[in-house]
């Protein structure tokens, strides 16, 4: 089976051709462009490798000494799926496409951070609170501008911090840092994004309260700056996937939020974006991907990474329960949440009204973690349906129907789910030694290796 790598915003994946002509066009401006690489590869005939992580190592190794790449600290290679990023000269590209190693070529893209609407007028109806028996603690990632650890809204909520900066903007100075302290907040324009994000899911203190303000924080901030303004860069994003698929046992990670995309697309976009591999490994780990769907006021398309058909993506709604008239939406919309005039908590201990599907996303990946924490052995199939049993909702705008969260109906749902089948918070351990009839990709052979690791490429 061949291994697909995709990557960039707004580009169709038919050919090489696609992302060489934007290549070219960089080429002619830069001499040096950064690239995210697809690399062939097939399963080992003989159990030569382990596990995955392994194989991946292998192949990346290969395409290193091809190309005789000796500083490797200048390149990014990843864990979980067959990509390599890394600045890149024109005599390099042109060998790279030649490379016998190498299936695709893609521009690493950089996304500017687009602030969400900020208002002084509090929203006039409250959120009803909702106290369900909790079972299991779990954490929600926030791959954003980092979060402030230290807010009162979010006191104690942050177990874990990482960076992937590739200007080199992490708290330490450096292109990646781990640790709480790693997932501070940026320190350019729009950096309260990420805090706001958080507590919105999870914050608490005596007069508001998130969604789940039982579950913990996993921060990571993902933001870089390119001489105009703070964002992000594709494989930033893709680390932070990566590290949140590596470590989401040691954090019991329920649910990955992301606030952030741009681009334009009318319907799914799996084979656009490199985020999909990812993802979909998150997804078979029972780990929802949470993604909004851009503020620009479009009724025919979202953003990506929203578009990938495998995450959920999220437009806003008014506390009138109209749709917010910056929400994007298209036909094939997961859900809406409250996104408009949002209270929450920004950095430096105050909390402020922002508007925004960035402000709607975090609402519902507080919505699955809050679900998590009473049906711990729901899978991702259970908790993306148990959402879509909440408020039929009809965007009249365009008339596209879709479901508002309720969460209340979405426990509803579990109950009865698990009325039929009880919840067991330790999951029946599986025969790990074959995954061929559980995983549409890399057969492990011979291995003890966990199957979530042999993923849907």
């Amino acid at each position: 089976m061949r291994i697909q790598l995709i990557v960039i915003f707004s580009f169709l994946f038919l050919s090489l051709q696609v992302s060489g002509n934007e290549l070219h066009r960089a080429f002619q401006e830069q001499s040096s462009v950064n690239v995210i690489l697809a690399l062939k590869t097939r399963a080992a005939s003989h159990s030569e490798w382990r596990n995955l992580e392994q194989h991946i190592d292998v192949i990346q190794q290969k395409l290193i000494n091809e190309m005789g790449w000796v500083n490797i600290n200048h390149l990014v290679r990843y864990k979980n799926a067959p990509f390599i990023a890394k600045a890149v000269a024109r005599s390099e590209y042109d060998r790279l496409r030649q490379s016998e190693f190498v299936d695709t070529i893609y521009l690493d893209k950089f996304t500017l951070l687009r602030a969400p609407e900020a208002s002084r007028q509090l929203p006039n109806r409250k959120t009803a609170d909702i106290n369900p028996k909790i079972k299991q603690v779990n954490a929600v990632a926030v791959i954003d501008s980092g979060i402030d650890f230290n807010h009162p809204y979010l006191k104690n909520k942050v177990v874990a911090g990482a960076c992937f900066s590739a200007s080199g903007h992490c708290p330490n100075k450096e292109k990646k840092q781990f640790g709480i302290q790693a997932g501070k907040p940026c320190l350019f324009n729009g950096c309260n994004h990420g805090t706001h994000v958080a507590g919105i899911s999870v914050g608490e203190n005596v007069q508001h309260r998130g969604v789940a303000p039982q579950s913990q924080l996993v921060s990571i901030n993902a933001m870089s700056h390119n001489g105009f303004g703070a964002g992000f860069t594709d494989s930033d994003i893709l680390q932070s996937l990566d590290w949140v698929l590596t470590n989401h046992k040691k954090y019991n990670i329920s649910v990955v939020n992301m606030s952030l995309g741009g681009g334009r697309f009318y319907d799914n976009c799996d084979t656009d974006y490199p985020y999909t591999a990812l993802i979909n490994q998150l997804r078979d780990n029972n780990i929802l991907t949470v993604i909004a769907s851009g503020n620009d006021y479009l009724t025919d398309s979202i953003g990506a990474p929203a578009c990938i058909s495998s995450a959920v993506s999220v437009g806003s709604v008014n506390y009138d329960g109209e749709v917010s008239d910056f929400s994007n939406s298209y036909k094939r919309i997961t859900i809406m949440a409250h996104g408009s005039k949002i209270l929450s908590s920004v950095p430096g201990g105050q909390l402020e009204v922002m508007s925004g599907t960035s402000m709607a996303s975090p609402q519902v990946a507080g919505a699955v973690s809050l679900l998590k924490s009473v049906y711990p052995s729901a899978t991702a199939e259970q908790l993306y349906r148990s959402m879509l049993s909440g408020d039929d909702f009809l965007d009249s705008r365009n008339q596209v129907k879709t479901k508002k969260l309720n969460v209340k109906k979405s426990l509803a749902y579990l109950k009865q789910q698990f009325k039929r089948a009880p919840d067991k918070t330790k999951p029946i351990k599986e025969d790990t030694n074959n995954c061929s009839n559980k995983i549409d990709g890399i057969l492990i052979e011979k291995s003890n290796t966990d199957c979530g690791k042999a993923i849907r490429w």
